[in-house]
């Protein structure tokens, strides 16, 4: 009915004593609605719904359509047929068709008195009706913008219910994270607890005693209080325990890079299936490992999404924290990278040390809503996009060793992340700040920290490199991971646009090293040209870390820094301001860099219009 409906024209006509009437669609484009102003100054007016015109509609005959229906009212009204038939104190009935005409031609219609002057009503669309005959390019141009307009209001509707989708998902994200968090708190209640009962009971004796010694006249300028320190001795930590036949069908994917059952160093402790056992085994995989084979499907794809790596391996997305029962989105996406590169047999690296190094990282990343082991992963991952589908290693003649440091470099670019950003590092003076002199202090941590933790044989997976090999692939994460220190994001476009417009390959190696840097600034904040969805979830996790660091400066004393007091939410414009004015430009000089990430371009659009279009007030 209702495409019918809306199909039908507003119709005018005059009954046979001077009865003006009028026949539309009403606004809700859901009723009919008929008007009628009589000469001697009565008016009537009623909508009919689907219901009550399938009443009327049986005047026709049971079997009666709805084109029949309105192909009768037009008729009527455009033969001038309509005639008021009686009226009684509060109605009148409206024939729409000849008199004398068979009763499966016409259609009576009931309508109500009221007091509102239906004849201005009528006189108003009657103008209206004439302005789009007499100026139709006009009335076009204006049906045009209105339906512009309601595209717009459909994808703001599409936007805002992906949005509330993403809002609900991280509610649970953050309810399970309370609770885990609940836990953790009280498991570290009591080893403070059982810690405090093993400081020596003596020491408070000690104290007493140094007191004691120190009275005198000038006992209160000379006192100063020996410091005990307590040296918390902790268990080894071990590795975390992966899945090993996860592990082989992974490397059973790609088994000409790593080889076959050969007994070497690189092939040591993960036994790949042969290419008969593989069929067999994919048939009768668990649940878990068909959604992680699954989710790998999509490694060399822009919308590859680490949200359902995690979930598949852990049962949701929230365990991206160094204490997770097993290896997560991270410890997979590294691993299968290395098998398809084939850089465990290419650089002879120890398998089992490669598999305690990947754990040893992926457990240094910590639960921070945003800077944790899945967006490591996730920067991993486009890393790779760059260098392959990108065309970044073609383009630079990057050789394998270069590979692999751009891969180790996106791996740990926020190692052991505190969740706070460097100037409240700086501002708080922190013993990072203090020790990189408040320049680029978590980037220097990052590497740093996880050069150290190589410093343990079991962990050194570059131990089969020479010196200088060592320290080139040393130099290159080096340079990758402090660029991503958004505080020297011109200096680094500066430089980059100068060496652009040199129009020369980029096959030296500082230029290299140039090209693998700005790859790793943009992998790190691609979030912005990825797909809608994706985006969204990313931006939430976002604003969730830098609400807590805007809590932390709040509780200091501290102003909060911009975007990041949740009593004043500004994300929305924190995000169109970032992406408007360093994302965009900075992802159209990578563009004219790479040509095949022109299509990045295009997501960033979508993303920048959903915070116009979609903007709520709340950000994200």
């Amino acid at each position: 009915m209702l495409e019918a409906l809306r199909k039908c024209p507003t119709m005018f006509a005059v009954t046979s004593d001077g009865s003006s009437t009028m026949a539309k669609m009403d606004n809700s484009a859901r009723q009919l609605a008929l008007f009628v102003a009589t000469t001697n100054g009565e008016f009537y007016q009623s909508n009919f719904g689907e219901e009550a015109l399938e009443t009327i509609k049986y005047q026709l005959g049971k079997d009666a359509g709805w084109g029949l229906f309105f192909d009768v009212l037009r008729n009527a009204f455009n033969g001038n047929c309509v005639s008021i038939l009686a009226r009684s104190e509060d109605t009148a009935h409206i024939l729409c068709g000849k008199e004398d005409c068979s009763e499966k031609s016409a259609l009576c219609f009931p309508i109500q008195k009221t007091e509102e002057d239906t004849s201005a009503t009528i006189l108003k669309c009657l103008v209206d009706a004439n302005a789009v005959y007499a100026n139709p390019k006009e009335e076009k141009n204006k049906v045009q913008k209105i339906m512009e307009e309601l595209e717009k209001a459909k994808l703001q509707v599409r936007m805002l219910e992906e949005e509330v989708r993403v809002l609900c998902e991280n509610n649970i994200w953050r309810r399970k994270q309370d609770t885990k968090n609940t836990l953790k708190i009280g498991k570290l209640r009591d080893n403070i607890s059982r810690l405090s009962n093993q400081i020596n009971p003596k020491a408070k004796e000690v104290s007493e005693t140094s007191v004691g010694e120190t009275s005198g006249p000038h006992a209160e300028d000379s006192y100063i209080p020996e410091r005990k320190l307590l040296r918390l001795v902790f268990e080894k930590k071990e590795c975390k325990e992966y899945d090993v036949e996860l592990l082989r069908l992974i490397k059973s994917r790609w088994p000409k890079t790593e080889g076959s059952k050969a007994c070497n160093a690189s092939n040591c402790l993960i036994d790949p299936y042969t290419e008969s056992e593989l069929p067999e085994r994919l048939s009768r995989m668990s649940k878990k490992h068909k959604m992680v084979w699954g989710a790998l499907n999509g490694l060399d794809d822009w919308d590859y999404n680490v949200f359902e790596l995690q979930a598949a391996i852990d049962g949701d997305d929230i365990n991206c924290k160094n204490d997770q029962s097993g290896c997560g989105a991270l410890f997979i996406t590294m691993y299968a990278l290395v098998v398809k590169y084939g850089f465990l047999r290419k650089f002879e690296i120890n398998e089992r040390i490669f598999l305690n190094w990947l754990s040893a990282v992926e457990g240094g990343y910590h639960a921070n809503p945003y800077h944790n082991s899945m967006h490591a992963a996730d920067v991993l991952h486009i890393t790779h996009y760059l260098l392959s589908k990108g065309g970044l290693a073609e383009l630079c003649k990057l050789n394998d060793r270069q590979v692999l440091a751009a891969l180790f470099a996106a791996a740990i670019h926020d190692y052991n992340h505190p969740g706070i950003n460097n100037n409240f590092s700086i501002l708080t003076q922190t013993y990072n700040a203090t020790l990189y002199n408040d320049r680029s202090v978590l980037e220097n941590m990052h590497v740093a920290s996880v050069f150290e933790l190589m410093r343990n044989p079991a962990l050194n997976i570059l131990a089969c490199f020479s010196e200088e090999h060592w320290r080139d692939f040393r130099n290159t994460v080096i340079d990758m991971v402090l660029a991503t220190d958004m505080s020297l994001h011109e200096k680094y476009m500066t430089q980059f646009k100068r060496r652009l417009s040199e129009k020369r390959p980029f096959t030296e190696d500082c230029d290299q090293n140039l090209a693998l840097a700005m790859a790793l600034k943009l992998a790190d904040i691609s979030n912005c040209c990825r797909p809608l969805p994706l985006y969204l979830k990313w931006s939430e996790r976002v604003s969730d870390e830098f609400y807590t660091q805007g809590d932390r400066e709040r509780s200091l004393g501290m102003s909060c820094s911009p975007f990041m007091d949740r009593q004043t939410p500004m994300i929305a414009e924190g995000q169109t301001s970032f992406i408007n004015y360093i994302f965009i430009p900075f992802l159209e000089v990578m563009a004219e860099f790479l040509p095949s990430m022109g299509f990045t371009l295009g997501l960033a659009a979508v993303c920048k219009s959903h915070r116009l279009v979609g903007n709520t007030g709340q950000g994200t």
